[in-house]
Formats: structure tokens, C-alpha cells, sequence
């Protein structure tokens, strides 16, 4: 099966719920679904952004990802940003990259880190999450 975004995901599932023809939802086409759902929801890389240069993707509520740092980054939002959207990366800092965020970050919501900084070597999580079109970031030493 193939990884497919939220609105494909949804879009199928409402044909199946509104389906009116007789034995149209067969089990491959149910079985299908429901695999493609499954497999996009626990393989899927998460649409909050990316970190470039590493093209680490953020996209789907609550999934966590590993990304360790080996040069300066840039957290960069690209794509819509849906509010209500959060997730946590567990970030193995160098302790001598820089780390920069881009506008879409809310400067009013920016906790544990400052953009252009670097944090000590050693492992963190980031917890961000969109309020109103703005990413809000928390940053706390793992441990």
C-alpha cells in the first residue's frame, strides 16, 4: 500500500460510509483503506515544516521522530500550517551548531531555545505544536 495524506485518507473513507451501491465495499476495498490508514498513520513522516538542510518532515498530530545534529540548521515551517497540529522530535545536539528558526515561529512562544543559539551537546526534545498559523516550541533537555 502507499502512504497518502490526511484529506485522501478521509476522502476514501467517506465514500466508503456514503457508498449506495449494492456490495460496492468489498473487503479489499475496506481492507485497503483501513491498511492505508494504518500505515500512514504509524509510517508516515509528520507537515509542520521541515529542518533544513536535513529534510527532517513533520506532518501528522503526536508522531516522534529522532534527528541528530551534525552542522548548523535552520527549523524552517514550509506548506499550511493546521492548527491543533503538535509533535515532539528527540534532538541530539553536537553543542557547537547553531540552531535558527524561521518567522513562523512565534516569537512570543519560544521556550528552551533562542534562534541563532546552540544548545550544549547532549539530547532534547522539542514539543511543537500550531496555535493561529504560528508554530509554538518548547525545548527541554531529555532525561
Amino acid at each position: 500500500m502507499t502512504l497518502k495524506n490526511r484529506a485522501t485518507l478521509k476522502a476514501e473513507a467517506v465514500t466508503i460510509r456514503d457508498e449506495t451501491t449494492q456490495n460496492a465495499n468489498t473487503a479489499t476495498r475496506v481492507g485497503g483503506t483501513t491498511y492505508d490508514i494504518a500505515d500512514s498513520i504509524v509510517t508516515r513522516p509528520l507537515s509542520l515544516g521541515t529542518l533544513s538542510p536535513a529534510a527532517m518532515v513533520f506532518e501528522e498530530n503526536g508522531f516522534y521522530s529522532d534527528y541528530t545534529q551534525t552542522g548548523n540548521i535552520t527549523l524552517t515551517i514550509s506548506g499550511s500550517v493546521v492548527d491543533g497540529i503538535g509533535q515532539a522530535v528527540k534532538f541530539t545536539s553536537d553543542g557547537a551548531s547553531t540552531i535558527t528558526l524561521d518567522a513562523n515561529f512565534d516569537t512570543d512562544a519560544i521556550y528552551g531555545i533562542t534562534s541563532g543559539s546552540t544548545l550544549a551537546a547532549g539530547t532534547y526534545w522539542f514539543y511543537m505544536f500550531s496555535i493561529n498559523g504560528k508554530i509554538h516550541i518548547n525545548v527541554k533537555q531529555a532525561g
